[in-house]
């Protein structure tokens, strides 16, 4: 079963919501902050619905979770096979975003059908690739150390402007 929830903004209870973003995201975003990846890595998490930007498709191919796209740059998309496009650019007020359309895309991924399979196998596939960079001592790892080194020389050599 698919559940698609309109979001608390129907409910009219935006705790937290910041003073004056309201507006400009009501019905077309999430504001809160949630822990993607621990979220990403849970058993039950069949599918994941993102912009498909490079964190989200690190993450959720780390993981293993195929991805429900409505994404900014459909190259990955079109090249790696392991997600079902919902919708393409800023189009909130868009057929395509309707909770019969997503949550029948949703389907497509979590079901049984032949396009789930073929698309967890190209995850699963991506996956595999990835993991060595991911490991510690990793080309991705690695890279982060090194950022972060660089971090730490810049703070101890260049006074911070405040």
């Amino acid at each position: 079963m698919v559940t698609i929830s309109a979001g608390p903004q129907t409910s009219g209870s935006r705790k937290g919501s910041r003073k004056g973003c309201e507006p400009r995201t009501r019905g077309s975003s999430f504001t809160g902050w949630l822990p993607q990846v621990a979220i990403l890595a849970h058993a039950s998490i069949g599918t994941f619905l993102s912009h498909y930007g490079w964190n989200s498709v690190l993450e959720s191919t780390a993981h293993g979770v195929p991805v429900v796209a409505w994404p900014l740059n459909a190259q990955v998309l079109e090249e790696w096979g392991s997600c079902v496009e919902l919708c393409r650019g800023n189009a909130p007020d868009s057929p395509a975003l309707e909770r019969e359309r997503v949550a029948e895309v949703v389907e497509m991924v979590i079901g049984s059908m032949e396009m789930a399979a073929k698309t967890r196998q190209c995850v699963k596939k991506i996956q595999e690739m990835i993991a060595p960079a991911l490991e510690d001592g990793g080309s991705s790892m690695n890279t982060l150390k090194e950022f972060f080194a660089l971090l730490t020389l810049r703070d101890r050599t260049m006074p911070m402007k405040l």
